[in-house]
Order: structure tokens, then C-alpha cells, then sequence
């Protein structure tokens, strides 16, 4: 999702060239700067975030990614999930079935070895429970965010209840009833503003354990400022998981960024 920039605050053209050279970032962990030079992963940015900020991180993900500072990435084809639980989907065009799970809390991301918090992180805002995670307030706004991709794209997302704890990523891809293709996972990125979320690319169909996961910043007051109760519309929350879960589907960013669409 785009940075919806004020008239003050709106990237300059280079910075713009920049976002728009970036449309498939090589990730780096933002803690450490440590590339991950097999996963690539879309970022988001809050509203407002500063054009530095912006052009900032951009410019060390292209450092990062070649030593001309280039992305390599920049222009490839898109990935495609061709191996979820769902069953094998081998040629472009042919519909998929993909699960989708939330990871308990104390879930190790090994991009930089941290405990997920998200579940927490969400009953604060939202009000929580003891039960099953399907059954928290805020359950529903995840749910809407992959059955509106499930009515719109080729693709059918199902939610897997089951999520074993395993750490993400390695080999822990999607297993039916042990863990969804896609995980969900939260845990401090940058403090507030800035990053909110990123979302791996299915860069190896369904096949690693990255394919498709989410991240959200788990300390980050975006989410506590824009919310509107378990019963709202909460159209920034909305848009975070759903530009993000694009990007899990293996879109990347629209272009021009004028705050109309979706994946800018």
C-alpha cells in the first residue's frame, strides 16, 4: 500500500523513480540490514511517513540487493503459487487452493530470530479471549481480507485453524492440518509510522516456508489510532492485509500513485 503523502510531505520525483524501480524489494531484515537473498517480500508504508524515511529504506533494499544498487528483482516475472495444500496448479492461469493460518504467540520469525506477538497485539487493540483464535473480535477483519481475494482472483483462500507454532520460514511450508500456506505473524519493525507490514512474494510456489507470509509491526500506533472497534469498517487495518495479501499472491506495485488503488 502506498504512502498516502500530504501536500508537505509528498516524495519528490526521485524518491518516486525510486518506489517505482522497487516494485518486488529484495527484504532485508530492517533491524540488522541482513539480506535474505532468496525472499523478497512487499513493504507498505504508513499514511504521512516522511519522503526521507521512504527513500531511506528504498534506497538500502536497492543497495542491499546488487553492488551497483540496483534490484535484481525490479523487473522479474511474478511467482505464482503452483504447489500449495490445496493441490499442484503447474501452468499459469490454472485456479489454486491456498490455506492461510495465524501463529501463536512465541512463534520464532527467522528472518531475525524474534517471538511473534500479533495475536496479543491484536486483543489489545481489539478485545481477545482464551479460545481459538477464529473466535477473537478481531478474526473477522483478517477473514474478509482473503475471501475478497478468493471472489476477485484465481486463487481460493481457505483458513487453516490448525498453525503448529513451528517457526517461520525454512522448510515449514503449508501442511493440511499442521500449519496454512500462508502464516500470519506480528513483531516490532520500526517503531510507529514508517513500515507497517510487509508480505513475502509465493517465491517458490508453495514450496518454502516463507511463500506468502505476512508480517505486521506489532509496535506500531497506526493500528491503535485507526481503529474503530470490532464491529467497524476499520478501512486502514482492511487495506494493510489486503495490499499486503496481494503482494502474497505474487502482485506487485501500481503505478501512478495518486491514492486510488489498492496495490500502489
Amino acid at each position: 500500500m502506498a504512502s498516502h503523502f500530504s501536500a508537505s510531505t509528498r516524495p519528490d520525483s526521485s524518491t518516486l523513480n525510486k518506489r517505482q524501480l522497487m516494485r518486488r524489494a529484495v527484504l532485508e531484515t530492517l533491524e540488522r540490514r541482513e539480506l535474505l537473498a532468496a525472499d523478497s517480500a512487499g513493504v507498505v508504508f504508513a499514511p504521512g511517513t516522511a519522503a526521507d524515511y521512504v527513500d531511506d529504506v528504498i534506497g538500502s533494499y536497492l543497495q542491499g540487493a546488487h553492488a551497483n544498487g540496483e534490484s535484481g528483482n525490479a523487473n522479474a516475472p511474478g511467482p505464482r503459487w503452483n504447489n500449495p495444500t490445496g493441490g499442484v496448479s503447474p501452468n499459469e492461469g490454472d485456479p489454486s487452493v491456498v490455506s492461510w493460518s495465524i501463529v501463536p504467540d512465541g512463534t520464532i520469525d527467522t528472518a531475525n530470530n524474534s517471538q511473534t506477538n500479533l495475536i496479543a497485539f491484536m486483543d489489545n487493540i481489539y478485545g481477545g479471549g482464551t479460545g481459538p483464535v477464529e473466535n477473537r473480535p478481531w478474526f473477522n477483519i483478517f477473514e474478509r481480507a482473503y475471501d475478497r481475494w478468493s471472489e476477485v482472483s484465481g486463487l481460493t483462500f481457505v483458513y487453516e485453524s490448525a498453525d503448529d507454532g513451528a517457526p517461520m520460514g525454512g522448510t515449514n511450508r503449508g501442511v493440511t492440518g499442521v500449519r496454512g500456506d500462508v502464516r500470519i505473524g506480528g513483531r516490532p519493525i520500526d517503531g510507529n509510522f514508517g513500515v507497517l507490514a510487509f508480505n513475502y512474494f509465493p517465491n517458490n510456489g508453495g514450496n518454502a516456508g516463507f511463500d506468502g507470509d505476512m508480517i505486521i509491526d506489532t509496535n506500531d500506533v497506526f493500528y491503535f489510532n485507526s481503529a474503530d472497534g470490532p464491529n467497524g469498517e476499520n478501512r486502514a487495518l482492511s487495506n494493510v492485509l489486503m495490499h499486503e495479501a496481494g503482494h502474497g499472491i505474487g502482485l506487485g506495485h501500481t503505478i501512478p500513485v495518486n491514492q486510488t488503488k489498492l496495490m500502489e
